[in-house]
């Protein structure tokens, strides 16, 4: 997507997104309650993207989406929309109340965060990092952070949740 969107003249976004205390979630209602909230959540991802974004999961509760034509607007915009789709969902387990279950999200964006592709989904994992080490729940590019009614500043525009 990268060398296709160099040729085009186009960003590509990646969102790098870790479950909130999914740990605390296998421990409490073990690994099959576990699986079984990443099989849903990985539905949610596939149904709040477009089909020319491509969903993967990266490892253990980690997932990342490319978003190819997507500006660093567009990725926050989708992220937002991820999330509000995962909190209309309701997790259950045995006879628990529902569980909330969010993301903390890093976003990079080619080619103003990074010129090839390790170095995308790196900078994409630090802002990820950032969001965790922030407390979770929470959207970070390019040092800013966007996290429920706040206003921040990511070079050059504001946002607005």
């Amino acid at each position: 997507e990268v060398e296709r969107c160099s040729r085009a003249d186009k960003p590509v976004a990646v969102l790098m997104m870790d479950l909130d205390n999914f740990k605390l979630f296998n421990d409490t209602y073990g690994h099959p309650a576990g699986d079984e909230v990443l099989k849903r959540v990985a539905a949610v991802l596939r149904k709040s993207c477009r089909e020319s974004d491509t969903v993967a999961r990266y490892g253990g509760d980690e997932f990342l989406v490319i978003l190819p034509e997507t500006n660093l607007k567009g990725a926050v915009r989708c992220a937002e929309r991820i999330q509000a789709s995962l909190a209309k969902e309701r997790f259950r387990c045995e006879d628990s109340a529902s569980l909330p279950i969010g993301f903390s999200y890093g976003v990079s964006v080619y080619p103003e965060d990074a010129g090839e592709v390790l170095e995308l989904v790196s900078v994409a994992d630090a802002n990820l990092y950032q969001s965790k080490a922030e407390g979770g729940n929470r959207i970070t590019a390019r040092g800013a952070t966007s996290t429920e009614s706040a206003l921040v500043y990511v070079k050059g525009f504001d946002l607005f949740r």
